[in-house]
């Protein structure tokens, strides 16, 4: 037969605060989601973000720059010439 524990509180109370500390991440995460929109959206009051797959075209050493969301100038005309998916099947 098992002994109690001298101190059958003590699960209770660890659990208590082991689901607290589980909430307290959670916050902390939205908090730091939250805060990188703001920071996002202050970035971004001149320009334009533009989602989906697009690539620079290679330099003279292969190197070339590819991401799914840019961030763009308002004013920029010339984006979609330098920046576009034809350069991601050149690169490749």
């Amino acid at each position: 037969m098992r002994k109690k524990t001298p101190w059958p509180k003590f699960k209770q109370y660890f659990n208590i605060h082991r689901s607290y500390g589980v909430i307290k991440l959670l916050n902390m995460r939205i908090i730091f989601l939250l805060s990188c929109l703001l920071l996002l959206a202050n970035c971004a009051q001149n320009s334009v973000m533009k989602f989906g797959k697009k690539c620079t075209v290679a330099d003279a050493s292969g190197n070339a720059e590819m991401s799914y969301i840019w961030l763009v100038d308002k004013n920029n005309k010339i984006f979609n010439q330098k920046i576009n998916k034809e350069n991601c099947k050149k690169n490749i």
